[in-house]
């Protein structure tokens, strides 16, 4: 299975949480063979994030935007998972880094 049937094969609310649980564990496969790759962490901490696992996908977010620091998007995902999770304060921080 390659990266972009991963992307397509991302559940919808109502497929139920084998599916849900399936793509995790692909998302998760995927981010753990290419560490490097931002598209695949990024799938990975969204997963986790469809899953209700918050803390973890902001952990990833945060990891994806140490690798990426010049990338505005890696900066706003981390923001938005870090406000999702309950962390205002990290979340504005993460936001001053997208308009540097």
């Amino acid at each position: 299975m390659g990266l972009l049937d991963l992307f397509k094969r991302r559940p919808r609310q109502a497929d139920g949480a084998v599916e849900e649980a399936d793509f995790l564990s692909a998302a998760r496969s995927a981010a753990e063979e290419n560490p490097d790759d931002a598209g695949a962490m990024t799938r990975y901490a969204i997963a986790l994030k469809d899953a209700g696992d918050l803390q973890k996908a902001a952990e990833i977010f945060g990891q994806v935007a140490l690798k990426h620091p010049a990338d505005p998007i890696a900066h706003f995902n981390l923001a938005v998972a870090l406000e999702d999770a309950g962390d205002s304060d990290g979340a504005a921080k993460s936001l001053r880094r997208v308009v540097e």
